[in-house]
């Protein structure tokens, strides 16, 4: 998969390849938009000419209520590696958000068309260009569009909205549930001690059970989102991390929250209890 950095006045699709484009905020990457995913690729896979190819536009930061928010649910890098998986051909992520908030939906779409985009996948809600006004309606005026409907869960739509509120409350394993992969974030150690970027919104004060993958390996282990620190607890780690090598850290599920400097640290009985958790998954 290619990464481009979209500022929306450069052609980026140099090739003249036919794109078939997902349309989306994408701040998570969560089971609605893998059926996005899904279609785009039933579409490719009907053509019989071989220079399709399927791209996908997201927002590095979200914008929520109108607005770019600061805060965010999953690194750029994180969701990268995600699409990369599902082989996505490319991703067009656009870094200028208050910029296309500006542009008349008109415009975007013209933006797509020198992109040469001919097909376009989205939800049954997508809004886009200055305040909103553009819909699937007007893209069908110029593309060949294709709607998926709404993934729902109880009576409620997921989104990166209410995923974001399961990660804020520690509820990993139901954020998990909802996400195409587990919650994750990349980091560095630094005497297996760790921070979270600060674009990120954070989960609750705790105890989780995580993956680590480092230099290719993956480890089981425990981190320590604390009052004051985080540190992570890896079983069968052999060999001293550099402070620069990235960290791959998969949450899995919440051990215990912290509540008192009491509570603010790993202990043998969370050791214990993370064994036994990962001796059951295997």
């Amino acid at each position: 998969m290619k990464l481009y950095r979209f500022n929306l006045k450069e052609k980026i699709n140099q090739n003249d390849e036919n794109l078939i484009m997902i349309l989306g905020s994408f701040e998570s990457l969560h089971l609605g938009h893998f059926s996005l995913i899904k279609k785009a690729k039933e579409i490719q896979n009907i053509e019989e000419d071989k220079n399709w190819k399927i791209a996908l536009l997201m927002f590095k930061n979200p914008i929520r209520n109108g607005k770019m928010s600061d805060k965010k649910l999953l690194q750029l890098k994180v969701r990268a590696i995600t699409l990369a998986n599902l082989e996505i051909d490319y991703l067009y992520a656009i870094e200028d958000v208050e910029e296309i908030m500006k542009i008349d939906a008109e415009k975007f779409v013209e933006i797509l068309e020198k992109n040469n985009v001919k097909k376009v996948v989205c939800g049954e809600d997508f809004r886009f260009g200055f305040s909103r006004k553009g819909d699937i309606n007007l893209l069908k005026n110029y593309f060949e569009t294709h709607i998926v409907e709404l993934k729902k869960i109880s009576e409620n739509k997921i989104s990166s909205t209410l995923i974001n509120e399961l990660i804020l409350d520690g509820k990993i394993k139901e954020a998990n549930e909802l996400l195409i992969e587990n919650y994750a974030i990349i980091t560095n150690f630094d005497r297996l001690k760790f921070t979270f970027s600060e674009s990120l919104n954070l989960p609750k004060k705790g105890i989780y059970l995580v993956n680590c993958v480092i230099k290719d390996y993956e480890f089981h282990g425990l981190s320590l989102i604390g009052l004051n620190e985080n540190i992570c607890y890896l079983f069968d780690l052999e060999f001293v991390i550099s402070k620069h090598e990235e960290v791959y850290m998969e949450f899995l599920d919440s051990l215990r929250f912290i509540e008192t400097k009491k509570d603010d640290g790993i202990f043998e009985e969370d050791i214990e209890n993370a064994k036994k958790y990962f001796l059951q998954k295997k």
